[in-house]
């Protein structure tokens, strides 16, 4: 995902004021959220559209699956201190295992005859992959504000205007990422097929659509997000000060 340089110079968190707050500020962390967690429920939530036919469709399924897969497996084997060619195979059989049983749950769902649908394979293949798209995005991430004085903010995150405004820092070429309110929350198939394929734009186009779109009723908040590991991480922007709720 491309980095923004005309980011503001400065960006808020609004936060309660608690002793977990104090522990971010003198251990100088951050904390990257799940967005399942977010007031908005739609949030890095995007729909579908499945503009392709199912066998591609299924092909989209199975290079999302066997990455993911990939990807958990290389990781535990990893953590055991499995390496070498037999690894190797034994993952690349393992993901072309999960896949084909995947395949074989749809192919028999997709012959019910009560799916309300014309085409229920292809229904079936579009919400598998709508999944495993969503889980490719297993994500955490820091929402910012550009505005120290936002009411609403004070109100909806600052603990009812009893919390605290931290500011921080944002220096050139920071990972910061603003967040475009409005425009459709579905993602082509066709897209996702593209950027699978290699194609460097349509993973920008897809990186946006997932993380950084939301409706145009939380304009309001002229949020940034900073985007990596969930969970609690060292700060790269430091903080250069705090406004304390009037």
């Amino acid at each position: 995902m491309a980095k923004l340089s005309n980011h503001p110079k400065r960006i808020y968190k609004y936060r309660a004021f608690t002793h977990l707050s104090l522990e971010m500020l003198v251990e100088d962390t951050l904390y990257f959220a799940d967005p399942s967690t977010f007031n908005d429920p739609l949030d890095a939530k995007p729909r579908l559209d499945t503009d392709i036919d199912a066998g591609a469709l299924e092909d989209v399924l199975q290079r999302l699956m066997v990455q993911r897969v990939e990807a958990e497996l290389t990781a535990a084997a990893k953590t055991i201190r499995y390496k070498g060619p037999k690894t190797v195979d034994h993952i690349t059989r393992q993901c072309q295992l999960a896949f084909t049983r995947r395949m074989e749950d749809i192919r028999y769902n997709a012959t019910n005859p009560d799916l309300p649908v014309d085409e229920p394979l292809q229904f079936l293949l579009g919400r598998e992959v709508e999944a495993e798209l969503l889980q490719r995005y297993d994500t955490g991430i820091v929402s910012l504000g550009e505005r120290p004085d936002c009411p609403l903010m004070w109100s909806h995150y600052g603990d009812q205007h009893n919390g605290i405004c931290i500011g921080y820092g944002v220096p050139e070429g920071a990972a910061l990422h603003k967040v475009r309110y409005g425009g459709s929350p579905v993602v082509q198939a066709s897209l996702v097929q593209k950027m699978l394929l290699g194609g460097n734009r349509a993973r920008v186009r897809v990186d946006e659509a997932v993380l950084l779109r939301k409706a145009p009723d939380w304009k309001y908040e002229s949020e940034w997000r900073l985007i990596g590991e969930r969970g609690v991480q060292d700060n790269r922007e430091p903080p250069v000060g705090a406004a304390l709720s009037g």
